[in-house]
């Protein structure tokens, strides 16, 4: 399963994550931080910094997938809650 994380707000340059895990529960866990044994230091920087972090969209997929997402750099085009903001929509 591949996962977008989108950020409240940005942090530094970045205002998503994507990555991909075997196991649906954890990209959520991932995002409220429950996870300590996974590190990845965007994510700590992230919650640190008091941001909240929310899984946005997840869809099939491995992390060749999440490498390939990555690297076209347009999490914003993916991402619900941008699309909801650029709309103007509460909530988002």
């Amino acid at each position: 399963m591949v996962y977008l994380l989108h950020f409240e707000r940005g942090y530094k340059h970045a205002r998503h994550y994507i990555g991909a895990t075997s196991n649906p529960d954890e990209a959520r866990a991932l995002a409220r931080g429950e996870l300590p044994r996974v590190s990845v230091p965007l994510l700590d920087a992230v919650r640190q910094a008091g941001i909240a972090i929310t899984v946005d969209r997840t869809w099939p997929g491995d992390y060749v997938e999440a490498r390939r997402l990555r690297d076209l750099g347009g999490a914003a085009r993916l991402c619900g809650c941008c699309a909801r903001e650029r709309r103007g929509e509460a909530g988002a």
